[in-house]
């Protein structure tokens, strides 16, 4: 997704969601596909928490101004990612067409949809 997104930061992938999904107290006993609900959370480097918000859904969220507000206040000085080590960039056995085979038509399509994004995305910022 990284790649894929041309995202300038890493993502945490959390599939038996020991790491954050369960500690941060993000998870949504009530979806059946066993995912956290959309959150922000910015942990200090002292590891307290100095900002957390918990959507509802996806389409709910609010504003990262808070989130970034937070940021600011922990008066830390600009870094540069680390290097990461790209792991398989295939899809796993829990994957969304993989595991609900029913919507694996849907996701084809989004999936798509989400090429043809990043390609315009691609093509306005000049990299076609």
């Amino acid at each position: 997704m990284v790649d894929k997104l041309e995202l300038p930061f890493p993502l945490l992938s959390d599939p038996d969601r020991s790491k954050a999904i369960e500690p941060m107290g993000v998870s949504d006993p009530e979806d059946r596909r066993n995912i956290a609900k959309p959150s922000i959370v910015v942990v200090a480097p002292d590891g307290e928490v100095a900002f957390a918000e918990t959507s509802r859904d996806y389409a709910d969220r609010d504003s990262e101004d808070a989130a970034i507000a937070a940021l600011v206040d922990l008066g830390l000085a600009p870094t540069s990612p680390e290097e990461v080590e790209l792991g398989s960039i295939e899809p796993g056995p829990g994957a969304m067409p993989k595991r609900h085979a029913d919507i694996a038509e849907d996701a084809e399509a989004f999936i798509a949809q989400m090429d043809r994004y990043i390609e315009l995305v691609r093509h306005l910022r000049g990299k076609s």
